[in-house]
């Protein structure tokens, strides 16, 4: 519903005649209806066209317009043309695959942060893949307009923006369906590191699980006092009371003040800080890396900004070429507090340069002073300072989007929503409906990922929050004929949430478009657990998705539990395609559990080589259980 302020744009003809998701280089669903929208005066005429497509519409009372042309098959150039009041064309424009790239800080993950980072950046010159990053935006009630733009990929586009470019899981995705396909493929990013699976899913989806009315009164509340956007209102102040949000603020950062930092030295959270690298290199050096870095950070590099990022993770940002100077180069980091925390916490041997795959640490030379205090008018506190809140992202970064016709969207997100494993198995059910109401389709592919590994590796089995949000995952999608879950526990790292190893993440989710929605003979899966037995001090265990069934590590990570409901490790043999648990001494099985863990050692592969789906064959209470 249009505001009067947004109705009035429409009128004096400030709102762009066709929505900004649309642009040149941009690529639109092959095989399926083409929908086309945007804003005009009411009851003009608005004729559009794509490839042998055209038709006509008259803009609504409310000032909007939608037309839905016929599906074309994959091809291109072509220009989409929109005549109205005014006219717009726009050019290279193909019909290939779509999908969107989505959840938190591991889908925002860029490329530049990757394993190999410098090998794939260089080799990202791929004109048939299209990229487009949302800016970041919360709302109370669904947006319309959106920043961003399309860009190809290109070595110089692939590293824009984000946390060191565009996400890594999502160009792995995109690049294995291009090649697989043989058609253009355009990758949405639509993601924010730390931020929950209820505030990407609509108010109403978010009400049929009734885990946040207290949330979404206090939203109406706040909406009914006038507050203003969070977005806006953060904005205002950064431009009023930090110099940081000035285009050349890294000129005008503090001369006097500097002291040496070394890692792990805390850092005031009631302020902006800068930190300063200075350092004499080779020209050849390829990446600055900045250890685990904590804040939003704006990073530069001899006055040219050359990353970005917000959170606590490892900063990799790539050297543009001809930046290096001889004599003295310069680094300077505009950081700010990110969910309440700030901080430099990487080791010596984690901050520095990368020449040639080599190594070299600038952690001695890091110096670092304080900025702009809080205390003077503090940024805002409501509750739409932290993009956890139901709705507001799904407001602010997927509602504008709808309803562009996609093929689907991968979907890696649930690190926030640890603790809560049994109320995710809501939510995620609530944001498959949410996402599949917004793009009209019942039946739109998500292929999700799997948390990954993380944390220490525990001696002896344990309840594990991480287990209990995987297992939600599978319990959502166990069913569902068109999406699939990705298996990431053999690929993460224990001290890093932020895992490197995104292109195994992304060749698994294409392996589950290719098998669930282009019909491939793929192996997409890694074994499931389908029938299990108690046979005196064994358990016999079958699986699908067995074909070429390996024990690895020993069978490693198997366990069963007695009546005391306390789980050992077992011993795992193979007979066949079927898993035979022996239980120790004395203990007569009742259940048994596999990769019940944070971090847990892959112990059943399948002859693809993809790990088996953690599982368990209790229903006992865990962690997140509801206490009675």
């Amino acid at each position: 519903m249009l505001t009067s302020a947004f109705l009035s744009l429409v009128l004096s003809a400030d709102l762009p005649l066709v929505a900004p998701i649309f642009g040149d280089h941009m690529v639109l669903q092959r095989d399926q209806p083409t929908r086309v929208w945007g804003w005009a005066k009411p009851g003009q005429s608005i004729e559009v066209s794509v490839g042998r497509e055209q038709t006509t519409t008259k803009v609504g009372p409310k000032g909007k317009w939608m037309v839905e042309l016929k599906p074309q098959p994959a091809g291109g150039p072509y220009q989409l043309k929109v005549k109205g009041p005014r006219e717009v064309v726009l050019r290279d424009i193909w019909m290939g695959e779509v999908w969107i790239c989505s959840g938190q800080s591991n889908m925002e993950f860029g490329l530049t942060q990757c394993l190999n980072a410098a090998k794939e950046v260089q080799a990202a010159n791929h004109p048939e893949l299209r990229l487009f990053m949302v800016d970041r935006r919360v709302s109370r009630t669904p947006a319309d307009l959106l920043g961003g733009e399309w860009k190809v990929c290109t070595p110089e586009t692939v590293v824009q923006g984000g946390w060191g470019g565009f996400s890594g899981v999502g160009y792995a995705f995109g690049l294995k369906l291009m090649r697989e396909l043989g058609v253009h493929v355009g990758l949405i990013q639509s993601a924010w590191g730390g931020t929950s699976v209820e505030a990407w899913t609509d108010r109403a989806s978010v009400q049929s699980t009734h885990e946040y009315d207290d949330v979404l009164s206090l939203l109406d509340q706040e909406t009914q006092k006038g507050m203003p956007e969070m977005a806006t209102y953060f904005d205002r102040w950064m431009a009023n009371f930090d110099p940081g949000t000035k285009a050349d603020w890294w000129r005008n950062a503090p001369d006097g003040g500097w002291q040496s930092l070394p890692s792990g030295t805390p850092l005031k959270g009631d302020r902006i800080h800068w930190l300063r690298i200075r350092f004499q290199a080779a020209a050849s050096a390829e990446l600055l890396q900045l250890g685990e870095l904590e804040g939003c950070d704006q990073t530069t590099l001899n006055g040219q900004l050359i990353g970005t990022g917000s959170g606590r993770w490892t900063r990799q940002y790539v050297i543009p070429k001809g930046l290096l100077r001889s004599g003295t180069n310069e680094v300077i980091i505009r950081l700010a507090p990110a969910y309440g925390g700030i901080g430099l916490h990487g080791k010596p041997d984690t901050i520095g340069l990368v020449t040639a795959g080599r190594f070299s640490t600038l952690a001695s030379q890091v110096e670092a002073r304080d900025g702009v205090l809080f205390n003077a008018a503090p940024p805002p506190k409501d509750i739409e300072a932290n993009p956890t809140v139901p709705t507001l992202l799904f407001n602010g970064m997927i509602a504008p989007i709808a309803p562009l016709s996609v093929r689907g969207a991968i979907w890696y997100q649930g690190e926030t929503n640890m603790g809560r494993g049994i109320e995710y198995r809501k939510l995620l059910p609530a944001f498959f409906a949410s996402w599949r109401k917004a793009f009209r389709s019942t039946k739109l592919p998500i292929h999700v990922v799997s948390l990954a590994n993380w944390t220490a590796r525990l001696p002896e089995p344990a309840e594990a929050p991480m287990a209990e949000l995987r297992e939600a995952q599978f319990l959502t999608l166990r069913r569902d004929a068109t999406s699939g879950l990705a298996m990431a526990y053999d690929v993460g790292d224990a001290d890093d949430i932020h895992p490197k190893d995104k292109a195994s993440v992304g060749l698994r989710l294409a392996l589950c478009a290719l098998a669930k929605n282009y019909g491939k003979a793929v192996e997409y899966s890694g074994p499931t657990l389908a029938k299990w037995t108690v046979q005196g001090d064994e358990i016999r265990l079958t699986f699908d998705h067995a074909k070429g069934l390996q024990l690895v590590n020993g069978g490693a990570s198997f366990a069963v539990a007695g009546k005391d409901r306390k789980f050992v490790w077992a011993k795992a043999r193979l007979e066949g395609s079927t898993v035979i648990l022996t239980a120790p001494k004395g203990i007569q099985p009742v259940a048994a559990r596999y990769a019940w863990a944070n971090n847990p050692a892959l112990g059943l592969v399948s002859g693809a080589g993809l790990p088996a789906v953690p599982f368990r064959t209790d229903d006992w209470p865990v962690t997140s259980s509801p206490r009675k």
